[in-house]
């Protein structure tokens, strides 16, 4: 079993702020949230069965 989990989440936020008194600013805020999570589940099942036959022969010869 071998899964790989990505999830990319991306967030914008723009602000602007206008404000007029003597001059006219403007403020522009952006800003930019990337986060990225990657989870890798690595599920490793070794089932290993070992079976061992001994046979012993003796051979008598004259």
């Amino acid at each position: 079993m071998f899964s790989i989990e990505v999830g990319i989440k991306v967030g914008i936020k723009v602000s602007i702020r206008v404000s007029i008194r003597v001059g006219i600013k403007v403020s522009i805020k952006v800003s930019i949230k990337v986060s990225i999570r990657v989870s890798i589940r690595v599920g490793i099942k070794v089932s290993i069965e070992v079976g061992i036959r001994v046979g012993i022969e003796k051979c008598y010869r004259p």
